[in-house]
C-alpha cells in the first residue's frame, strides 16, 4: 500500500515539475516573440527616419533642382505612415505598473473624461477620450495627435467606403506622459 502511494506522490511532483518547465519554456517563448517584433518596429522606424532625413539633406542641398518625391506610386499617398504604427506594443504587467503607478487592473481613466496632453505637438490641449487601452496604457483623445495613414487599395474597393487614398485618424497617446 505504500509503494501505491509513494508512486502517486512522485508521479504528482513529476507533473507539477513538468508543469513549471513548460510555463517557463512558453513565458520565454513569449518573451522572445515579443522582443521579436519590438526589433522589427524600431527597425522599420529607425529606416523611415534615415531615409526621411536623407530626403530632407538632399532638399536642401540641390534646392530647386531637388526631386520631386510625391509623384509615382507615392503620388497620393507621400506623407502618410503606416497603419501599423497606429498599434503598439502590449505591455507586460511590470511595464504597465511602471506606466501607471495607480494599478494596472483598474484605471483611473475612462472613455468619456477630458483631459489634457502635456507632451507632443498638442501640448496643452484638452480633449475627451474615445477609447482606453488597458493592455497598451494607451488613450485615443478625439480631436488630437492626428495622423494621416495611406489606406490600402482592398479597402477602397467597398462602395459605400470612402474612397479617399489619405484618411486622418487620431493616435493613441502613452498615459506616461
Amino acid at each position: 500500500m505504500q509503494a501505491v502511494i509513494r508512486r502517486t506522490v512522485l508521479a504528482e511532483r513529476q507533473a507539477a515539475r513538468r508543469l513549471v518547465k513548460r510555463r517557463i519554456k512558453n513565458h520565454h517563448e513569449e518573451m522572445k516573440t515579443r522582443r521579436e517584433h519590438e526589433r522589427f518596429a524600431q527597425k522599420n522606424l529607425t529606416g523611415d527616419i534615415k531615409t526621411a532625413r536623407a530626403a530632407r539633406r538632399e532638399d536642401y542641398d540641390l534646392g530647386p533642382l531637388a526631386p520631386r518625391r510625391d509623384v509615382g506610386l507615392k503620388k497620393d499617398t507621400y506623407g502618410t505612415i503606416h497603419s501599423h504604427r497606429l498599434h503598439g506594443q502590449k505591455l507586460t504587467m511590470e511595464e504597465r505598473l511602471a506606466v501607471n503607478p495607480s494599478g494596472g487592473r483598474y484605471a483611473n481613466i475612462v472613455a468619456g473624461d477630458r483631459v489634457v496632453v502635456l507632451e507632443g505637438a498638442d501640448k496643452g490641449r484638452i480633449g475627451k477620450v474615445q477609447s482606453f487601452d488597458k493592455e497598451k496604457q494607451q488613450i485615443t483623445v478625439e480631436g488630437l495627435n492626428m495622423v494621416d495613414i495611406a489606406v490600402p487599395k482592398w479597402m477602397m474597393t467597398a462602395p459605400e467606403s470612402d474612397n479617399r487614398p489619405v484618411r486622418s485618424v487620431e493616435k493613441p497617446l502613452s498615459i506616461a506622459s
